[in-house]
C-alpha cells in the first residue's frame, strides 16, 4: 500500500501535470506569505523596541522628577528652620517695638516736665535779677 501512494504521489508531481504547477505556485505562494509574515515580525519587533525605549525614557524622566521632588523637599525643610528664625525674629521686633513707644512715651513726659522746670526756673531768674536791679537802683 505504501509503495501504491509513492507511485500516485511521482505521477501527481510529473514536470507537465498541473497538481505540479498549482504545488508551485502553492510553494511560492507560502514562501510570500512566510515573507510578508517575516516582515510583520520584524515590523512588530521595530515597535516593540521602540516602546521599550520610549518606556525607558518616561522611567528616566520620573526618577528624574522624583529627584527633582527631592530636592524640593530638602530645600523647604532647609528654608523651614529660615522662616522660624524670621517668625521669631518678627515677633521679637514687635515686642521691642512695643517697649521703644513706651519708652519714648516715658522721654517725651520727661521732656515736658523738664521743659516747665526750665520755664519755671528761668522766670524766677528773670525776676529775681529786675529785683535786684530795683534795689541796686534805689
Amino acid at each position: 500500500m505504501n509503495r501504491a501512494r509513492h507511485v500516485v504521489h511521482e505521477e501527481e508531481f510529473s514536470e507537465n501535470s498541473p497538481l505540479l504547477d498549482s504545488a508551485q505556485d502553492g510553494g511560492q505562494r507560502r514562501v510570500m506569505e512566510l515573507s510578508v509574515l517575516d516582515n510583520e515580525i520584524e515590523y512588530n519587533e521595530a515597535l516593540i523596541s521602540e516602546r521599550e525605549e520610549e518606556i525607558q525614557e518616561i522611567e528616566q524622566g520620573i526618577v528624574e522628577l522624583n529627584e527633582i521632588f527631592r530636592d524640593i523637599g530638602t530645600m523647604v525643610t532647609e528654608q523651614q528652620s529660615l522662616l522660624d528664625s524670621i517668625e521669631t525674629n518678627v515677633q521679637s521686633v514687635s515686642i521691642n517695638v512695643l517697649r521703644g513707644a513706651e519708652e519714648l512715651d516715658s522721654a517725651n513726659e520727661y521732656h515736658r516736665r523738664s521743659s516747665r522746670t526750665k520755664f519755671c526756673l528761668i522766670l524766677f531768674l528773670v525776676i529775681f535779677f529786675i529785683v535786684l536791679l530795683l534795689i541796686a537802683l534805689s
